[in-house]
């Protein structure tokens, strides 16, 4: 009788103990995770821009965010047609403007008419 009660008693506590083991499995599983997800931490990033060709001999930009394609401006932005800025330089000043606006987490990062006029590049 009293082995029978000793091995119940073992068989509850081995469940129990089972039962606390996953809990915390996955309660660690469930911190990692967020601690990932963490808004507070930064990732750092580098961003370059390419002047490109585009038509009637304009230029445009691309904005690489690590190497990746984020953005290809072929023609001024709000601007109808498809012609690119007058000189490379003009392309380069919006295109350093519109990283500066990526950084400060602007998404989409609007060039506004005022912004063209500013650096010429209207």
């Amino acid at each position: 009788m009293k082995t029978n009660l000793i091995v119940k008693r073992l068989r509850g506590l081995a469940k129990v103990i089972a039962i606390a083991t996953l809990g915390w499995t996955a309660a660690m599983a469930q911190t990692k995770s967020q601690a990932n997800t963490n808004p507070k931490e930064k990732t750092v990033e580098t961003y370059n821009y390419n002047i490109i060709p585009s038509a009637n001999n304009t230029w445009g930009y691309d904005i690489l965010v690590n190497d990746k394609l984020r953005i290809h401006q072929p023609n001024i932005p709000g601007q109808t047609g498809n012609s690119g800025f007058r000189s490379k330089a003009e392309a380069k000043n919006i295109a350093v403007l519109v990283i500066d606006k990526i950084k400060k987490g602007e998404m989409p990062p609007t060039i506004t008419k005022e912004e063209l006029k500013k650096l010429n590049a209207n």
